[in-house]
């Protein structure tokens, strides 16, 4: 009996096999009727028999660490994080905010320099609420602040219109005889550069930082916004919010801020302001 109900179990399932082949072939039949190719019209059975599984997908992301830099490609046209950009038209909320709680905000619209001790150069002027300088060789030197002044970020707007670079001095004392470091927005130095120096007694050091910018950046007739951030002996430079600069030194502690120009450089600066950090 056993094997009788196995040999109708097995003759049942080939009768099985044989309608679902006809019902196949009527359907392939069907669909090349309608225009599919025999093996379009077998995925298309395939398919509708199927349990389709969720195909799972990654997202991939790739991050490019970049250690102490030796070139730089033109940093982006505006501020890209911290939202950094001052306001100069019209003084917003958090710009008010942020002036009171700087040690020094200077936007020149009411044309008084008193505050700024121009220790070398002839030209330092109020022009259209900027203080410009340049057209002139010989190197320019202004500067402001409190000599105690120890971590902080000073930023300004810059343009540069013509001529080899300028500076901003930071942690500067003895203004006539200046000890200080600067960094320099320096397109004279080979085809570009950013660059920190270190300033005894008034002369020049080499560089101790360097990074040079790719052919093809805005060096001229282009307003940036430039921030040093003074951090113990870390000094990091932003041009337009991204960062292009960073180096350590360890000599000078404290000082002021202020301006530098050279190589028949003319330009204008807008907006300084000197932020402590805590």
């Amino acid at each position: 009996m056993a094997g009788k109900i196995l040999r109708e179990n097995g003759n049942a399932s080939i009768e099985y096999a044989i309608a679902i082949a006809t019902i196949a072939l009527a359907s392939v039949g069907g669909l090349i009727l309608l225009g599919m190719t025999v093996g379009g019209g077998y995925d298309y059975i395939a398919n509708s028999i199927e349990m389709q599984t969720p195909v799972p997908t990654a997202v991939i992301t790739a991050t490019n660490t970049i250690t102490q830099p030796t070139q730089v490609t033109a940093p982006a046209a505006d501020p890209v994080e911290r939202d950094r950009e001052s306001t100069t038209d019209d003084e917003t909320g958090d710009e008010r905010s942020r002036q009171a709680s700087a040690w020094l905000f200077d936007n020149f619209d009411d044309g008084d320099t008193e505050d700024w001790y121009p220790a070398r150069g002839e030209t330092w002027r109020n022009e259209n609420g900027r203080y410009c300088a340049g057209k002139v060789k010989k190197e320019h030197r202004t500067l402001t602040g409190d000599p105690t002044w120890t971590d902080y970020i000073v930023s300004t707007q810059a343009e540069l219109s013509e001529g080899k670079g300028f500076g901003i001095y930071f942690r500067a004392t003895n203004p006539d005889k200046l000890n200080s470091y600067v960094f320099q927005y320096d397109p004279g130095y080979g085809i570009g550069a950013f660059l920190y120096r270190k300033v005894v007694n008034g002369r020049e050091k080499r560089p101790f930082k360097v990074v040079r910018v790719s052919r093809g950046y805005e060096w001229y007739n282009t307003v940036h916004h430039v921030e040093v951030w003074v951090e113990g002996n870390t000094f990091t430079a932003f041009i337009d919010g991204q960062q292009v600069l960073q180096a350590s030194e360890p000599e000078y502690k404290a000082g002021q801020v202020g301006l530098r120009t050279w190589g028949g450089s003319t330009v204008c600066f807008d907006d300084l302001s000197v932020m402590p950090l805590d």
